[in-house]
């Protein structure tokens, strides 16, 4: 009887790829918050406030706007919270 080889999940190959180019991948870590002391706050960037259509462009834009500011691994974005599991807006988060 022989063994089959062990087929990885998507995902698995999905964080391999990611670890080796350096990029973050899972959650943002205190860590994470730390290298990247500067922060820009959009409180309204929300896709409940805005709506599907509008949230998506302004979102893209932002996105856009800070990989030419700081490059595609220099910046952090990750949604704010009111307490309860609403996001009511997002915080970008650079090293300078």
């Amino acid at each position: 009887m022989s063994k089959l080889p062990v087929c990885p999940s998507d995902a698995a190959v999905l964080r391999h790829v990611a670890r080796r180019l350096g990029l973050r991948i899972g959650f943002p870590t205190d860590a994470d918050r730390t290298a990247l002391p500067h922060v820009v706050r959009y409180d309204a960037l929300s896709r409940e406030r805005m709506g599907d259509r509008r949230f998506e462009r302004v979102y893209r834009a932002a996105i856009d706007a800070a990989e030419r500011i700081a490059g595609r691994l220099d910046y952090l974005a990750e949604p704010v919270s009111d307490g309860r599991p609403v996001v009511v807006g997002r915080e970008f988060r650079f090293a300078s």
